[in-house]
């Protein structure tokens, strides 16, 4: 009887699992660019505080901030994620027939997602009580040469023209 059931069971629920989407992270941001994104604010104000004071930064704090800044020079945009987060669902649904993506390569900016479900070292505490101040997902963070120059939250396709007219008057698409 149960080797019965279970064949039901797998014949009735075949279509169904068929038709949900696997969920993967299609720009996955690679541990460099977090390393720049997460060290520079602190070395930025290290740098403003050695200003202000008339102290000499070290020269490795000098090589740090030269290297994290070279590597996220430019627009970089990060998408905090997850595969269990309905909004975020929504957004990669529309990001594969929205021109967002190709306005922002066309200023020189690139595109990133960190899935904080499966992103390695990078979710819990880490995260959710870091410097970026993330609450929610999806949360979405705009960097100009590393300092951080906008951001939102949240996903709602009836926002988002509002949204792409936010990031066009501020000059970021």
């Amino acid at each position: 009887m149960k080797k019965y059931l279970l064949a039901a069971f797998c014949v009735l629920a075949a279509p169904l699992l068929a038709q949900a989407p696997a969920y993967e992270v299609e720009y996955p941001l690679p541990a460099d660019i977090y390393e720049a994104l997460w060290s520079l604010p602190a070395l930025q104000q290290v740098e403003e505080n050695a200003k202000q004071t008339g102290a000499e930064l070290t020269e490795q704090q000098k090589k740090d901030l030269a290297k994290y800044t070279e590597r996220v020079k430019g627009l970089v945009v990060v998408e905090i994620t997850g595969e269990k987060c309905p909004p975020c669902l929504a957004f990669a649904r529309m990001l594969k027939e929205d021109t967002f993506l190709d306005e922002l390569r066309s200023k020189g900016g690139r595109f990133y997602q960190l899935d904080v479900g499966t992103e390695k070292g990078l979710s819990g505490k880490k995260l959710s009580t870091d410097i970026w101040g993330i609450r929610g997902m999806p949360t979405f963070l705009f960097f100009k040469d590393g300092e951080r120059i906008y951001g939102f939250e949240g996903f709602d396709e009836t926002r988002w023209p509002k949204i792409k007219q936010t990031l066009k008057q501020k000059n970021i698409l």
